[in-house]
């Protein structure tokens, strides 16, 4: 009785056995969402299956959602699991396994690994604002577009639109903050914005902003600036007066003068559109542009610059010299006198003008720097006293000057008959034949008187009363 009670036991643990290594043969499953990410949108539906590795028929299916059962088909069509719209309590954990029935009972899987099903909300629509914000913008100026929305700790990145065409932004897209620098007429549009999440490796895209219009418009025709004297150099201590002249069709709401990209304050300059310089000096010198306004849109639209013009200021020119040759400024009738007229400074321009007491004589322009003009006269005929002096006309800058005149040089003209002229060169001739007539003369009388002297001097030695002076004589070659 008890081997076979012994022997019963044994068979029980064998089939036992058998059933344990059969329920260890089913292979694990495991779930998969066919949209292919966990992270879902509230409201959206969900559909998850339980995938078996291996090939087999399937009696059915249990799904666990935190480990609690909530679903258990029969039949192998009962793999997939589906939520037809999600919400905050549709998130978890979740799991599956699967069944066989055979002729040895209704075998069961092991569970497979959980998966977690994550839920959030639907992204907010974002504002976009435009810094700084007009209802018209001019060419030239700076716009920062900026994405705003709720803030989470996932987003992924922002998309900017311009007329429903995605902008390609070559500083990336995971700024907020899309600026445009020195707009024009081509940047004018409808610009929106969207914004995306990237979390459990799924993005979820916000949808657009609301549409904001930037419009841009070009600016004003640059007005004309205009000097009166018209010309651009001018002497210490003379007046200027400006003028900024628009366009006439153009409705202009104020002016403005600008000195070396500084603007002139003037109280006067803003509605005239005249500015004045009295009494110039040195100080004023540089280069000069205006600019005008208008109106239109709320907005007061600036023009562009007007072509820059140089105000140059000089000291007044200053006098010539005028040098006479000969120096004396004595000249016979007939003869040549030369002037010489030299400007204080080379001028790239300049025409020299010799005057006299009554009329301009000579003028001459030269086409390079020259300081020096000389020309030659010839006095013939003239019979008083003259006194000439010069001055320069210097063109600088498109102005011509004129110089004061130097002081005056003053020529005498020597009169007088040709026969009294030769008359006195023959009386000259006479004078020089009778100098030289007596000079040969004495020494001829010189000569003579030695030979006397000699013929004494030996009548003398025979009567023995000059034997000194003879001495005197014949040591005289020894001192």
């Amino acid at each position: 009785m008890h081997s076979s009670s012994l022997w019963s036991f044994c068979i029980l643990l064998r089939v036992l056995e058998t059933v344990k290594l059969y329920e260890a043969s089913l292979q694990m499953p495991y779930i998969s969402f066919s949209a292919g990410y966990a992270t879902y949108l509230i409201a959206e539906p969900v559909s998850m299956s339980c995938q078996i590795p291996s090939n087999i028929t399937v009696n059915g299916y249990q799904f666990f959602k935190n480990h609690q059962k909530i679903q258990d088909i029969n039949g192998p069509l009962g793999k997939h699991h589906k939520i037809t719209s999600v919400n905050r309590g549709s998130a978890g954990s979740y799991s599956c396994l699967y069944w066989i029935e055979d002729s040895r009972g209704k075998q069961i899987s092991p569970k497979s690994p959980p998966v977690s099903l994550s839920v959030m909300d639907q992204p907010t629509t974002p504002v976009l604002d435009i810094d700084p914000k007009y209802p018209l913008y001019f060419e030239g100026e700076d716009v920062h577009l900026e994405c705003r929305h709720h803030i989470y700790p996932y987003t992924g990145g922002y998309k900017f639109y311009k007329n429903n065409r995605e902008l390609n932004i070559s500083s990336g897209n995971l700024a907020s903050t899309f600026s445009i620098y020195n707009i024009s007429r081509k940047d004018s549009g409808t610009y929106k914005c969207e914004y995306w999440l990237s979390e459990h490796q799924r993005v979820v895209y916000s949808p657009r902003s609301k549409p904001q219009t930037l419009s841009v418009t070009a600016l004003s025709t640059s007005p004309l600036l205009l000097f009166q004297p018209p010309y651009s150099t001018f002497i210490v201590g003379e007046t200027v007066s400006m003028e900024c002249l628009a366009p006439s069709t153009v409705p202009v709401s104020l002016y403005r003068f600008y000195y070396e990209e500084r603007e002139v304050v003037s109280p006067s300059t803003t509605h005239s559109g005249q500015h004045s310089l009295r009494n110039l000096t040195k100080k004023h010198k540089g280069n000069y542009i205006c600019m005008y306004w208008s109106t239109k849109s709320q907005r007061e639209i600036p023009s562009f610059p007007s072509v820059t013009k140089e105000l140059y200021i000089i000291d007044p020119l200053q006098s010539p010299v005028l040098a006479v040759d000969p120096p004396s400024g004595r000249i016979w009738d007939g003869a040549n006198v030369t002037l010489i007229c030299t400007t204080p400074i080379p001028y790239e321009n300049t025409t020299f003008h010799f005057l006299n007491d009554r009329e301009a004589v000579f003028s001459n322009n030269t086409s390079r720097a020259q300081m020096k003009m000389v020309i030659t006269m010839s006095m013939l005929n003239a019979t008083s006293v003259f006194k000439y002096s010069c001055q320069y006309t210097a063109y600088i800058k498109g102005r011509a000057l004129t110089s004061p005149r130097s002081h005056p040089a003053e020529i005498t003209i020597i009169t007088g008959s040709v026969n009294w002229l030769i008359a006195i060169a023959v009386a000259a001739g006479v004078v020089v034949l009778i100098t030289v007539f007596l000079l040969l003369y004495w020494i001829c009388l010189a000569r003579r008187g030695s030979a006397d002297d000699g013929e004494k001097s030996q009548s003398s030695e025979e009567d023995g009363k000059i034997t000194t002076g003879l001495r005197m004589k014949q040591r005289s070659p020894k001192n």
